[in-house]
């Protein structure tokens, strides 16, 4: 339930304690346990509604950035039904950057920008 710990099962040839899956999701059960599954998938809609909520009540660049971090974000979680995300370092490594991205837009709370009026004529 709560599993064996990150680092802890070692797949070396010689002192192997477990056995090699390919599979992220399935790794990751293995060392966090239902537990870790579910505070990845938690991590992921908090995000997404978060972000969201804040670019819906912002009409300005900010909102957009956010529309883009929040749509980046659910899609890398959706994209980790097909495709196996954490093995390939680099990916998980852009999901944060673009967490952090969204998180401090989402932190830089300031008036919200109105749109910009448009000349007449």
């Amino acid at each position: 339930m709560l599993g064996e710990g990150y680092g802890t099962r070692i797949t070396g040839e010689a002192d192997a304690n477990t056995f090699i899956v390919d599979n992220g999701w399935l790794g990751t059960a293995m060392e966090t346990g239902l537990l870790g599954i579910f505070i990845w998938f938690w991590l992921f809609v908090r995000a997404v509604r978060r972000m969201g909520a804040a670019a819906r009540a912002d009409p300005g660049p900010r909102g957009w950035l956010l529309t883009g971090t929040a749509a980046s974000i659910a899609a890398f979680a959706v994209s980790m039904f097909t495709y196996d995300a954490f093995s390939f370092i680099q990916s998980t490594f852009v999901l944060f950057l673009v967490l952090a991205l969204g998180a401090a837009a989402v932190a830089a709370k300031g008036p919200p920008a109105t749109p910009a009026a448009r000349p007449s004529g």
